[in-house]
């Protein structure tokens, strides 16, 4: 019978990948309470850490056009 594949949710990849540079407990210690392969968590940590930009960027430009956006009204005002 074939293995079936565990789904682990954003929030809870996300609290993982989050506990590495914490220090507080060692990799193999984060892995075994969720039961999570290493490897699978240093593939978190390496997306996460490559999408890291993205996110704040996009709050930047979220932050940006939000002024702008304050900026026209007043002056439409």
């Amino acid at each position: 019978m074939p293995r079936q594949r565990r789904v682990f949710s954003a929030e809870s990849r996300a609290k993982a990948v989050l506990e590495v540079p914490r220090g507080e407990r060692r990799l193999a210690e984060i892995v075994t309470e969720p039961q999570i392969q290493p490897n699978l968590l240093r593939a978190w940590k390496a997306d996460f850490l490559e999408n890291a930009s993205m996110v704040l960027g996009r709050n930047r430009d979220e932050d940006q056009r939000a002024r702008l956006e304050s900026e026209r009204r007043e002056k439409e005002a």
